[in-house]
């Protein structure tokens, strides 16, 4: 951020090279002290347009973009069936919901007694040991899927648009959008892995337990449910 004397200096300036015929939208462009709105706003006075946005400026506001939407879908959290019913448990780092069900996990496991805890707009209730595990599976499982592929997103972006004829394609990626190729394999490929985690979390826990019965199937196929691509078709390039 700048202060109001200092964007007069940098306006003036920028009135008269314009004024001049010079580029201003690559000199201001070159001022790092100016974040993209200031610089923009300082374009539009002068031209009365909008400044262009360079490759660069796309990809790092479609990366923060995106990476506030995976978010807001972690913190959502995840439906649970419990028994007959489904609940929703939000999983809000404001809210300590994060927190709250670490701790219940961990001290469902060192005692083997039910947990206090509640459900979206529910009601403070005891939970089962396996209903705490349950929830907790479940937000985990959701915070994987949604990790793995907004950094595969975010790996597609930085490695696959590298001018500014690219920005119209850049600005159109959405959150959701199908993942292709190297970036779909490795997205796959990390999820059978946690896969694999979150199995051995339960054959151990279910032993803890002295339970036989898996209490949740955690396999890669499941896992896979949670895919956030969910858009039929991609508005991501392909190449």
């Amino acid at each position: 951020m700048i202060s109001n004397l200092e964007k007069r200096i940098i306006t003036a300036a920028m009135v008269n090279q314009y004024n001049n015929g010079g580029d201003i939208a690559a000199t201001l462009r070159s001022y790092s002290k100016l974040t993209y709105d200031e610089k923009n706003e300082i374009y539009k006075e002068i031209t009365g347009e909008n400044l262009p946005i360079s490759i660069d400026e796309a990809k790092a506001a479609k990366i923060a973009e995106l990476s506030a939407m995976c978010n807001t879908i972690i913190e959502n959290g995840a439906d649970v069936e419990l028994g007959t019913v489904t609940e929703h448990f939000s999983y809000k780092l404001a809210n300590g919901d994060q927190t709250n069900i670490d701790n219940l996990m961990v001290s469902a496991r060192t005692t083997g007694m039910p947990q206090p805890y509640h459900a979206d707009g529910g009601d403070c209730r005891m939970y089962s040991v396996e209903e705490i595990f349950k929830i907790y599976m479940a937000l985990m499982s959701n915070k994987t899927v949604q990790t793995a592929y907004f950094n595969q997103l975010k790996r597609y972006i930085i490695n696959e648009f590298k001018t500014d004829d690219d920005v119209k394609f850049v600005t159109l990626i959405k959150y959701g959008d199908q993942l292709t190729g190297e970036y779909m394999s490795k997205y796959i490929e990390i999820i059978k892995e946690s896969a694999d985690i979150m199995n051995q979390f339960v054959s151990k826990f279910t032993k803890e337990m002295k339970d036989s019965t898996a209490l949740t199937n955690m396999s890669a196929s499941n896992i896979n449910n949670m895919d956030p691509t969910n858009v039929e078709e991609s508005t991501t390039r392909q190449h």
